[in-house]
């Protein structure tokens, strides 16, 4: 019985030809090679794992019997070796890789073969490639093989060319991922550092923070702070500096050094071993040397580079800020204290003024003190004569204005209400005033103008006396008269033993009395060209409004307003008046 499939023999697709096997599996051996380093490369995060790696696929992709890779990095050579076969190769190789890494090196290829050359033997031939990275020669690859084996193909070289590029991708690639860490390690400490200058409130604690900071950012040994503060000088360090004198010993010397105008750096230096080198930067608040920052180390290949020396600027001006933020913060301090003092001095000052206008029998009176600032120097003053039925009234102006005039304007009060209960005439009191307040004033260089007067309403006398002060004005209802009251005297604190003189002057009804300090006369417009109000025009408002209103009140407040439109803002210096009308 037949069978009813019919074998038959399957015709292929395709047909090698020409196709070398053995050449076929080189290229899949040198592909899995290529690709495993390759791989390699990528996943390796340090270049001395990567110099390890290059030689030996370098001898496996070129099929020779050593492989050497030369790399420069700082300023140092740094070689890596493999030797595939033969013991005498390795030797020569080995003395070779030596000769490199401890001698003097030049990236010239020339110089190269010169060099590897003294430690070959002839029969062992080299070949070398650049590794070229960023334009620059980074080093070499080099493979070794004993003359005779085999030639150095164009496929070799090409593989050559190819092991030496893809080295170089590697060292760019680990540079730059160094570099980014490097720079992230120098924000975090600079981050941390600008945190703690915002949130400590104590320098101190700050400055602790500055040489460990320092040194980190500049890869340095070791760091030294010092500030200078009233003719002292605070010290920071970081690390123990087993090659720097006591802190408190080198505090000393740098405060004699201060004191002698020399050079910190030199001061420093004399108490450092020769081999460690100091870099400095200054701390400058507002263009003044303020102190110092130095980092040191004792690494004879460590670059002082320009990054090192712009974080070692930056941590500076960090400090220099904290500096000025701390001084800035003193001083807010202190002014808030002055402020409630002065504030204090004003409530007190207030106080010290009559509460309310005095009812004195036959007068209608309304007065006002306006300061320039919260303390001033001007007063006055309504004194019930004990025992009697006068009364006595004063207007005064200590020279200045502020705390100072504020204070001998309260003694100056305080001195007068005692001379007044001696119940002397005016022109004795003003004279005892002044030789008890004489040694103050003289000491102080201030002077007090004074108007003192003592009215009598059984009489409707009038009895007053003048220190200097500027002179009342009178209005006679009657006859329509508008004149001052001339009478002559001198400062309060001038001379020791002045002697005042009086004079009288009887009210009648609607008769009225204007008294006043020079900040009336003197007021100033603001902006523009100073003019001041003057004598003048302040005689002319007064007789206008002392004419044309009723009362005290209406005649101070229409004054006041005078001046206060006059100067179109604040006033420069202390107001005071008293207006006095017969009734």
């Amino acid at each position: 019985m037949s069978s009813q499939f019919e074998v038959r023999p399957i015709q292929p697709t395709f047909v090698l030809k020409d196709l070398n096997t053995a050449q076929y599996l080189e290229q899949l051996r040198v592909q899995d090679l290529l690709s495993t380093f390759a791989y390699a490369l990528r996943s390796l995060d340090n270049l001395n794992k990567i110099l390890e790696l290059v030689p030996l696929i370098l001898s496996r992709v070129t099929e020779t019997q050593a492989a050497l890779v030369v790399l420069t990095q700082e300023g140092q050579v740094r070689v890596a070796e493999f030797c595939s076969q033969g013991e005498s190769v390795a030797r020569e190789v080995h003395r070779a890789a030596l000769g490199l890494e401890h001698g003097a090196f030049s990236t010239d290829h020339e110089n190269l073969t010169v060099r590897l050359q003294e430690h070959l033997s002839p029969t062992l031939q080299c070949f070398s490639t650049p590794i070229l990275a960023r334009n620059a020669i980074r080093g070499y690859l080099c493979v070794f093989l004993e003359a005779g084996d085999f030639s150095w193909t164009e496929s070799r070289e090409k593989l050559f060319r190819l092991m030496a590029d893809l080295t170089a991708l590697a060292i760019v690639a680990i540079e730059h991922e160094s570099l980014r860490l490097e720079h992230r390690k120098v924000q975090d400490l600079l981050s941390a550092l600008g945190y703690a200058t915002r949130s400590l409130v104590n320098l101190n604690q700050l400055l602790e923070l500055v040489p460990l900071t320092a040194c980190r950012v500049t890869d340095a040994r070791a760091g030294i702070i010092a500030l200078f503060q009233d003719g002292r000088v605070r010290l920071e360090e970081f690390d123990s500096l087993p090659y720097v004198m006591d802190l408190d010993e080198l505090r000393r010397t740098f405060e004699q050094c201060a004191a002698h105008g020399e050079a910190l750096d030199s001061c420093l230096r004399a108490n450092l071993r020769p081999q460690v080198q100091l870099f400095s930067t200054p701390i400058l608040v507002k263009t003044t040397v303020r102190g110092y920052l130095w980092v040191l180390t004792e690494e004879p290949a460590y670059q002082w580079s320009e990054g090192h020396q712009k974080l070692l600027r930056l941590i500076a001006d960090l400090i220099a800020v904290a500096i000025e933020n701390e001084e800035l913060t003193a001083e807010l301090r202190r002014q808030e204290k002055l402020t409630r003092e002065v504030d204090i001095g004003s409530e007190i000052q207030e106080r010290l003024l009559p509460k309310t206008q005095p009812a004195i029998p036959g007068l209608l009176v309304a007065a006002r003190c306006e300061n320039a600032l919260k303390v001033g120097g001007d007063y006055y003053d309504f004194i019930p004569i004990l025992d009697t039925q006068r009364w006595g009234l004063v207007v005064g102006d200590v020279m200045g204005k502020g705390v100072p005039a504020g204070l001998i304007m309260m003694m100056t009060r305080s001195t007068l209400r005692s001379e007044v209960l001696r119940q002397g005439p005016p022109g004795e009191i003003l004279s005892h005033l002044n030789r008890v307040m004489y040694p103050d004033l003289e000491t102080s260089n201030r002077f007090v103008t004074l108007f003192y007067a003592e009215y009598e309403p059984s009489t409707r006398r009038l009895s007053y006396t003048n220190a200097a002060h500027p002179r009342p004005l009178f209005w006679r209802a009657k006859t329509r008269e508008f004149f001052s009251l001339d009478l002559a005297g001198t400062l309060i604190g001038l001379t020791p033993d002045t002697v005042y003189t009086q004079d009288t002057l009887y009210l009648e009804l609607g008769d009225v009395l204007v008294c006043y300090t020079d900040g009336f006369t003197e007021a100033a417009q603001r902006g523009g060209p100073q003019e001041r109000f003057g004598e003048e025009k302040w005689t002319q408002q007064v007789h206008f409004a002392c004419a044309q209103y009723e009362t005290p009140a209406q005649i101070l407040n229409y004054l006041y307003a005078q001046i206060h439109d006059f100067c179109d803002g604040p006033i420069d210096d202390d107001m005071t008046m008293i207006v006095l009308k017969a009734r």
